[in-house]
């Protein structure tokens, strides 16, 4: 599991010199299980450019396409200083650091009606065994590796993929 330090963060993408702010530590799955089980469902899932593939959402996910940090990206594997800012992003939603059923991402994408909270796209999950909430779950609580999580990931990813083979 990754840490992140909030405070030089925030005074970076401020241009700030005031240093006093009280740092947070953020945590949030593994990098790795995160770039090779979580990265294709959630770019394709909720990285377009009219959802999370916004710069002006709070979760700001960088999808290979969706939003790129340079124009000549589009199209190509998301890079690795992609996938470590999408990981800023995740982590900069857990800033409570509670349980992960209580994870912002894992609450908005879920269904009000599943003990979820109301979210712009809509449900992204009906309830909670859903392939692409189970996935998350799992790489947010740090068991992106487990082979259960990545059977979650596989299946989440199959069902918003398309098969372009055709």
């Amino acid at each position: 599991m990754r840490t992140f330090v909030l405070a030089p963060l925030v005074c970076a993408l401020m241009a700030c010199n005031d240093t006093s702010i009280e740092e947070i530590p953020l945590t949030v799955g593994d990098g790795d299980s995160y770039a090779i089980n979580v990265q294709t469902y959630v770019g394709y899932r909720c990285g377009s450019l009219d959802c999370h593939g916004d710069m002006g959402r709070t979760l700001r996910i960088y999808a290979e396409r969706g939003l790129r940090s340079q124009d000549v990206l589009r199209n190509q594997q998301v890079s690795n200083s992609e996938i470590s800012e999408n990981l800023l992003s995740f982590a900069a939603l857990d800033s409570l650091g509670g349980p992960v059923e209580e994870n912002l991402v894992l609450l908005k994408g879920l269904a009000v009606s599943a003990g979820g909270m109301a979210h712009e796209g809509g449900a992204v999950w009906s309830d909670t065994n859903a392939a692409g909430y189970r996935c998350l779950a799992a790489w947010l609580a740090g068991r992106g590796e487990d082979a259960a999580a990545q059977a979650a990931c596989t299946e989440a990813t199959a069902e918003v993929v398309p098969d372009e083979s055709n």
